[in-house]
């Protein structure tokens, strides 16, 4: 059983964080960090302008304090990341912008905790537990108890919202810097603070650095299933690219056998003063060779018609030559081809017709398929510049399967089970849907 471990990821641990030791490598994953921070960036401001339009909604019919203005702070600092993750010229900087945003709210979440403690205690200590019905030391006993009881409050509301403090640090690069960065600031804002009592802010710093040192356990792995996932990526692509190098040196060596076969077989001819009978078939080899040879050089046309990132290329060509370029090696009962000049994309073309003219004498006839290939004008256009060419090919039909209509080939591209039944034993349609798929 295969088991990861940070070695044969080839990894470290440093103040900023798990880092490839590989320089490309480690380069390579920074450039991604605006695609790893954009969506967590985004949740990150929604989530703090949804909650400061809430707490300045609890103000609605109170005494506005010092702490309903200061929650215009993350509102301000959730519209503008939110606003800087939209925009093009500062989304590709969204990973120092979140890095901003959250020590700002930090430093405004630990000003809030000890802010508010202190409020909440002066409004039940002149509102509630006032001197009137009590004993001093009484009275001195409850604010003890109520300073305590808020200042638990108080810092429980803290923790709950530095939840998605942590969570957002996790997509960022020094995250276990700004992690300790984060815990330091909240235990010297506790410790110091007059408003929370000594219990709770020693109990709070030890929770703090509790659920800091598990979020790190838990970061550290989060980020080396990233890292994993992304090196595989790079090692996917390296593979591929190295195998699409070798594929295209043994295309170029493919051609060139073929020009070699087909050289040797035109000097033999050349050379040969038997019948002509005899020589009609190798004629046909060396015009089937010089076929191949132009279908290697599609290669790379065929390859991004696979990936759908094909762009047609209309080009001026003599439609005459392409014509005969396509009949050239097969046996034709007619071919017929209009001289004229038209621009159209001759690779995507030649891939259909070259489909067509192939499944014709394959799935035709089997004594005498009888295939014609014409390319006419048919029709009128108003426009002199564009008029319409028919590619036609045809053949005499299999006596054992139904004609081919628009319904038969709609049934073959969805692959109903009925129209297979009328297809060769050996036929699995790749030709047919690679005319589709090129056409569209």
């Amino acid at each position: 059983m295969e088991t990861l471990s940070f070695r044969d990821m080839d990894t470290q641990i440093s103040p900023w964080g798990l880092r490839f030791r590989d320089p490309d490598l480690q380069s390579s994953y920074r450039a991604r960090a605006t695609l790893f921070c954009l969506t967590p960036a985004k949740m990150y401001a929604a989530f703090h302008i949804f909650f400061a339009c809430y707490s300045l909604a609890s103000y609605w019919g109170s005494e506005l304090t010092v702490a309903f203005f200061l929650y215009f702070v993350p509102l301000v600092v959730g519209l503008s990341l939110y606003i800087c993750c939209k925009m093009p010229v500062t989304k590709r900087h969204i990973e120092l912008l979140l890095l901003i945003a959250v020590v700002l709210l930090d430093l405004w979440t630990n000003w809030m905790c000890h802010l508010q403690a202190g409020e909440w205690f002066d409004w039940y200590a002149a509102n509630r537990f006032t001197s009137d019905g009590y004993e001093p030391n009484q009275l001195e006993e409850i604010h003890n108890t109520l300073q305590d009881l808020l200042s638990r409050n108080s810092i429980n509301i803290h923790l709950i919202f530095s939840v998605p403090q942590l969570l957002v640090i996790l997509f960022l690069t020094a995250d276990y810097l700004l992690l300790l960065w984060c815990t330091v600031c909240f235990s010297l804002f506790v410790l110091l603070s007059p408003n929370i009592t000594m219990g709770a802010a020693i109990f709070a710093v030890i929770t703090r650095c509790v659920i800091s040192i598990l979020f790190s356990i838990f970061a550290l792995f989060v980020k080396f299933i990233i890292m994993q996932q992304h090196k595989s990526e790079i090692d996917f692509k390296g593979h591929t690219e190295a195998s699409l190098q070798a594929d295209s040196i043994l295309n170029h060596s493919l051609k060139n056998r073929m020009a070699d076969a087909a050289g040797e077989v035109e000097i033999f001819l050349s050379k040969y003063r038997g019948p002509g009978e005899q020589t009609a078939s190798l004629w046909q080899c060396v015009r089937s060779l010089r076929r191949g040879m132009e279908m290697c050089q599609h290669r790379h046309a065929l390859l991004k018609l696979a990936a759908g990132k094909y762009t047609p290329r209309f080009t001026a060509v003599d439609v005459h030559e392409v014509g005969n370029a396509l009949a050239l090696g097969r046996d034709l009962l007619n071919k017929n081809f209009v001289r004229m000049w038209a621009q159209f994309d001759v690779v995507v073309c030649g891939m259909i017709l070259e489909n067509a003219l192939s499944n014709a004498f394959k799935h035709g006839c089997p004594r005498n398929p009888d295939v014609s290939f014409t390319i006419a004008v048919r029709g009128e256009s108003l426009d002199p510049d564009r008029v319409p060419l028919e590619f036609s090919v045809t053949n005499r039909a299999h006596p054992d399967r139904p004609k081919i209509t628009d319904e038969f080939i709609d049934k073959l591209i969805q692959g109903a089970p009925d129209a297979d039944r009328h297809l060769p034993l050996l036929s699995d349609r790749i030709g047919l849907s690679h005319c589709f798929m090129v056409a569209k």
